[in-house]
């Protein structure tokens, strides 16, 4: 009988720390997958409502911190008084940090934008959406809170006239350090491009961050072979190309001399596609 006992009890023990290894594979898979509600930056406070300008080229933002509000320089005006940010059913002058991404720091918008304008003779209106540290699957929900308001933002834009020209796709860095392979991260482009379908695509390339010092080979192949079996997406601003003289000290974001750059790069290829 105390043998029986004893046996019984081993295995209810065994029972419950089985069960609690399977709740905890959960629980780590889930933070892991979680998507929480970001912290858009919101604050209209210091940026000036103007009208809407007509026939603009409006370029959407989105991605990882590299798109949002976590660069060095904080561009307070913008030097082209043609370029603006659509938000809360708005427009307002273009200036850091933008509404509707996260952070309060710089971005690469406003020497972007300034550019697009001087190339195309025409007003820039971005819509912002880039969320920090976040994986491409993240994103690939309908009713996720990442995607939810900017495609809500995107449609209201749309009803005021400002359809989108381009949009911008730029992350990777959380994937890198995942480890995501190619096929899977070409399935989730294939998945997040079918949410967003109403314009041309340009993806970035970009997978250095701090902790992965080389560029992602294998996001490199799943960009390349999302393009290619996709017509209207385009990869080819290479933001990985800017090295350790373009970054803060964190060998992440960028220096000023970085967004510049970035800046012009990302102008040059969206007029290229608004020509097209």
């Amino acid at each position: 009988m105390v043998a029986r006992s004893s046996v019984s009890q081993l295995l209810i023990i065994a029972l419950i720390i089985i069960l609690i290894g399977i709740s905890l594979a959960w629980i780590c898979r889930f933070k892991r997958h979680a998507v929480l509600a970001p912290q858009f930056y919101t604050d209209t406070r210091g940026h000036h409502w103007v009208p809407c300008p007509a026939d603009a080229v409006v370029i959407v933002t989105f991605g990882q911190s590299l798109a949002a509000n976590s660069h060095e320089h904080v561009y307070d005006k913008a030097p082209s008084k043609d370029v603006y940010l659509y938000f809360t059913g708005r427009c307002f002058y273009l200036a850091d940090p933008l509404m509707g991404a996260t952070g309060q720091e710089g971005s690469i918008w406003i020497p972007a934008a300034s550019k697009l304008a001087g190339q195309t003779g025409r007003p820039v209106v971005v819509i912002a959406g880039g969320v920090d540290g976040t994986a491409i699957q993240q994103w690939t929900s309908p009713d996720s809170p990442l995607v939810a308001p900017l495609r809500a933002r995107v449609d209201e834009a749309k009803r005021s006239g400002l359809p989108p020209n381009v949009y911008i796709w730029m992350q990777g860095e959380k994937d890198a350090i995942l480890g995501t392979p190619p096929a899977i991260y070409q399935a989730h482009l294939k998945r997040l491009f079918r949410l967003f379908p109403d314009a041309p695509w340009l993806i970035t390339s970009n997978s250095i961050c701090t902790d992965t010092p080389l560029r992602s080979g294998a996001l490199d192949q799943a960009r390349r072979s999302f393009a290619q079996t996709t017509p209207g997406v385009e990869v080819s601003v290479d933001l990985d190309g800017l090295g350790i003289d373009y970054r803060m000290p964190d060998r992440c974001h960028f220096n000023q001399r970085g967004q510049e750059l970035a800046g012009v790069a990302i102008a040059d290829a969206v007029a290229r596609l608004v020509r097209k």
